[in-house]
C-alpha cells in the first residue's frame, strides 16, 4: 500500500505566528482536517484497490457468462435441429406402418385368392379325373 501524505500548500507556523491565542485553535482544527485528509486518502488508496480487483472478478465473470451463453445456445441449436429429425422420422414411421398395414391386406388377400385358385384346381382336376 502507498502511503500518501497530504501537504498543506501553507506554512501554517509562519500563518499563525502573529496571534497565537486567536489562531491557535484554528491551526490545531486545520492541522487536525489536513491530518485525518491523509488517513481519508489513504482509505479511498485502499477502497480503489478493492475495486479494482472487484471489476477484475465480474470481468471474469462476464466471460464465463458468455461462454456459457455460447454453450446454451449450441445446445438449443442441438435440440431444435433433434426435433425437426425426430418429426421428419416420426412421419416416415407414419408411412411405413401404412406401407405395412396395406402390405398385410395384400397379402391376406393374396392367400384368400391362393386359396380359392386351389380350390378351383382341385375342382378342375376332380372334373378331369372324373372324366377319364
Amino acid at each position: 500500500m502507498t502511503t500518501t501524505r497530504v501537504v498543506c500548500p501553507f506554512n501554517l507556523d509562519e500563518i499563525f505566528q502573529a496571534d497565537v491565542e486567536r489562531f491557535g485553535k484554528l491551526k490545531d482544527v486545520l492541522t487536525f482536517i489536513f491530518e485525518h485528509l491523509e488517513k481519508t486518502n489513504s482509505r479511498i488508496i485502499d477502497l480503489d484497490t478493492k475495486l479494482v480487483s472487484k471489476f477484475m472478478t465480474i470481468d471474469k465473470i462476464n466471460t464465463k457468462v458468455d461462454i456459457n451463453k455460447n454453450e446454451v445456445d449450441q445446445a438449443n441449436r442441438i435440440i431444435r435441429e433433434l426435433i425437426e429429425k425426430s418429426n421428419a422420422t416420426e412421419d416416415e414411421v407414419s408411412e411405413m406402418k401404412s406401407d405395412v398395414e396395406a402390405l398385410r391386406l395384400n397379402l391376406h388377400l393374396t392367400r384368400a385368392n391362393i386359396k380359392r385358385h386351389s380350390e378351383k384346381i382341385k375342382d378342375l382336376e376332380g372334373m378331369i379325373g372324373g372324366t377319364n
